[in-house]
């Protein structure tokens, strides 16, 4: 009979011993994968942070692209310095001036950030004024250089303006 209790107590032993090792094993398992979960969650979570951004600055891109055309219009690129001379011609026009442009030069490798414009305009001084005040109420940024009215030798007034254009693109 004592064989049969030792036994027994022996067996219970050993599979008290397995019994906690499984746990052991199962319990190290279940640290793991909680691990893996909190790694994951904190992957998810920032994921949907993405996803709500790039949402809502979709939505602040759609909201902004009705005035798309009229921020493009403002800025001037090297295909449309074209138009921007034109406007130029526009405003002499308006004012009762007469434009020459004496210079313009784009940005290039020398060094030159913005278009600068070397212009002469003729006329009375009040036009000439007048046609100072339309450049600069343009829908383009420039900077004035240089202003310089004279008096010429048929009694009328010639202007100099030299300006850079700063909302150019690159």
């Amino acid at each position: 009979m004592k064989s049969k209790s030792a036994k027994t107590i022996v067996l219970i032993l050993v599979f008290n011993l397995a019994a906690a090792g499984l746990w052991w094993f199962v319990y190290g398992r279940l640290q793991k994968n909680q691990e893996t979960v909190r790694s994951l969650k904190t992957e998810i979570a920032a994921s949907e942070l993405k996803q709500k951004n790039i949402r809502e600055l979709d939505r602040i891109l759609q909201s902004v692209s009705p005035d798309l055309e009229k921020i493009n219009a403002i800025f001037v690129s090297e295909k449309e310095v074209a138009r921007f001379i034109e406007n130029l011609e526009k405003i002499a026009l308006l004012s009762g001036t007469d434009l020459m442009i004496e210079s313009a030069s784009l940005p290039g490798k020398d060094g030159i950030k913005e278009p600068a414009f070397e212009l002469n305009i003729a006329g009375g001084f009040g036009r000439n004024f007048q046609y100072l005040a339309l450049l600069e109420n343009m829908n383009f940024q420039i900077k004035l250089e240089k202003v310089r009215f004279v008096k010429n030798d048929k009694k009328a007034w010639d202007a100099e303006i030299g300006f850079r254009l700063l909302n150019y693109k690159f």
